[in-house]
């Protein structure tokens, strides 16, 4: 019975990699707009800017097959304190993560009524860095993020997309504005959501005349 599972296993994780040169399964996704952080934002008597500009993604994915995929994106966030807080700073963080991507357009079957209209999934996990103009050092930090990107198609190279996610810092030391201390960690810790909007560029690789 163990060989029948590990022999089906083999089969599955082979299939998933093999050469299929039916499709170009290579993309280029990018992304500009802003965010919106949440716990710990600042340090008590201080205040942050509800939506902070810019929010900057710059990926690259491969897909498996038609449903799953496998990535890696860089992020830039900048957080900025409000016009009334006592405190004017801004803190830039650079974010790495690996994702893995769910093509939600074949699951749940949206090409039986539009072949125009996509909706990837994804979630990712890495590490990040942060720092702040008035304090020295840098805060390291490891996080984790899901999300939701609609896309509409405009040729076989190039979609429109709209990226829209969450990210939990789990291992954050400073508030947003480094002036005080986060005792959040894991599942219960730092937060911050963001919207993009961008595209996804399919004119590279080896199948790069092929459709995506």
């Amino acid at each position: 019975m163990k060989k029948i599972i590990l022999s089906a296993g083999l089969l599955l994780f082979g299939s998933a990699f093999a050469q299929d040169t039916t499709y170009n399964k290579l993309s280029f996704d990018f992304g500009l707009g802003a965010n919106d952080p949440f716990t710990p934002g600042n340090a008590p008597g201080y205040r942050g800017k509800v939506l902070n500009l810019p929010s900057v993604n710059l990926g690259v994915r491969r897909m498996l097959n038609k449903n799953v995929g496998l990535g890696i994106q860089g992020f830039y966030n900048s957080f900025g304190s409000a016009k009334n807080s006592p405190n004017k700073y801004v803190s830039s963080l650079v974010t790495i993560q690996l994702k893995g991507y769910v093509n939600l357009t074949n699951l749940l079957n949206f090409i039986e009524f539009t072949d125009k209209l996509g909706l990837i999934g994804h979630i990712g996990a890495g590490g990040s860095f942060m720092v702040n103009n008035k304090v020295e050092g840098a805060d390291l930090i490891y996080n984790a993020s899901f999300g939701l990107m609609p896309q509409l198609k405009l040729s076989n190279k190039f979609s429109l997309n709209l990226d829209a996610g969450l990210v939990t810092n789990m291992r954050q030391t400073n508030t947003y504005d480094f002036r005080g201390l986060n005792n959040n960690l894991g599942l219960t810790g730092a937060y911050f959501a963001y919207a993009t909007v961008g595209g996804s560029y399919y004119g590279f690789g080896a199948n790069k005349d092929k459709v995506h």
